[in-house]
C-alpha cells in the first residue's frame, strides 16, 4: 500500500490472506515502508545461518515512493521477533557499517544496509542461499534493467553480481531468487 506497510496474514499455505488493518509502518508518519522480507523457505522456515537468529523476521524498509520517476536510493534493514511482527515498538533498526551488526530501537538511528545512487524501483528480493552460505539481492532498476548482488550478511556489504539489461524492454515489479530452487547442487 502507498501510504505504509500493514500485516496480511493467513493459515492456508499462502491460498487466501487477510488484512488485519494493523498499519506497521505509516508513510506519512514514520516516513518509511517495508519494501522486502528476507526469504529463508516457504513458511519462513528454511534453514538460516547459524549466526543468525531464527525467532526473528528480517524486514527491509524504503524511503519514497519506488516509483519510477522517484525510486528508491537506500534501503534499511529492520528485525522483529516472529510472534511480535505487527507491534513496531518491539522492531530493531540496523545502525552499524557492514559488515558489523549492530542494531537499535530507535527508527530515527537507522542506517542504510544498502544504497544505489542510480535508484531502483520498490520492492527488491532477499533470499538466503544456503549452498552458497550466501544472501542473494535482485531489484528491478527502469524499464528493463536487473542489479543482483550477494552478501555475506543480511545487512552487507553488498558485491555486484550482475547490473544491466534483462530480456525484453516490460516494466518488472520485481525480480525473485526461489529458496526452493537453489538447491546444494546450484
Amino acid at each position: 500500500n502507498r501510504d505504509g506497510s500493514y500485516l496480511m496474514t493467513n493459515s492456508n499455505n499462502g491460498t487466501s490472506w487477510t488484512i488485519s488493518g494493523t498499519k506497521v509502518f505509516g508513510i506519512a508518519i514514520d516516513g518509511i515502508a517495508a519494501v522486502a522480507i528476507l526469504q529463508s523457505g516457504a513458511g519462513y522456515t528454511g534453514t538460516l545461518p547459524a549466526r543468525l537468529s531464527d525467532s526473528y523476521y528480517y524486514v527491509y524498509l524504503g524511503v519514497g515512493s519506488g516509483e519510477p520517476s522517484g525510486g528508491l536510493a537506500d534501503i534499511y534493514l529492520a528485525r522483529v521477533p516472529k510472534a511480535s511482527i505487527g507491534t513496531k515498538a518491539s522492531y530493531e533498526y540496523y545502525n552499524g557499517t557492514p559488515p558489523t551488526e549492530s542494531w537499535t530501537s530507535s527508527l530515527g538511528s537507522k542506517t542504510s544496509v544498502f544504497n544505489d545512487p542510480n535508484k531502483f524501483e520498490l520492492h527488491p528480493t532477499i533470499t538466503y542461499w544456503p549452498a552458497l552460505d550466501k544472501f542473494i539481492m535482485m531489484s528491478a532498476h527502469s524499464t528493463s534493467k536487473l542489479g543482483i548482488f550477494e552478501s555475506d550478511n543480511p545487512w552487507g556489504p553488498w558485491a555486484t553480481l550482475y547490473y544491466g539489461d534483462f530480456r525484453d524492454s516490460y516494466w518488472k515489479f520485481l525480480y525473485q531468487g526461489v529458496q526452493k530452487w537453489m538447491g546444494g547442487g546450484a
